[in-house]
């Protein structure tokens, strides 16, 4: 089960998360068939923002507004591994 957290509560830097992001906070205007729906992507917190690592940027824009987040590798199934980013890494800022 996972444990979502309020985004209100800032995440460790540079750790892959889920994010819930509302369709209509994410930097366009929802139709009405989307108003009230969110959506799952990840993403990770730089410290100052969040920021996505896979988005379509058509349906969210660039800038996240997350109502909620979870780290993400709790969550994985056993014996899948996350491919190493350089983006993440300490030495980098972001």
């Amino acid at each position: 089960m996972a444990k979502w957290i309020d985004a209100q509560k800032r995440p460790p830097i540079k750790k892959r998360l889920f994010l819930i992001v509302s369709v209509a906070t994410a930097g366009g205007t929802a139709d009405a068939n989307l108003i009230g729906k969110s959506e799952v992507t990840v993403g990770y917190w730089t410290g100052n923002q969040y920021f996505p690592l896979i988005i379509d940027t058509n349906d969210l824009g660039t800038k996240l507004q997350p109502q909620f987040w979870a780290l993400a590798e709790p969550l994985l199934p056993d014996g899948i591994e996350l491919r190493h980013l350089r983006i993440l890494d300490d030495d980098v800022r972001g």
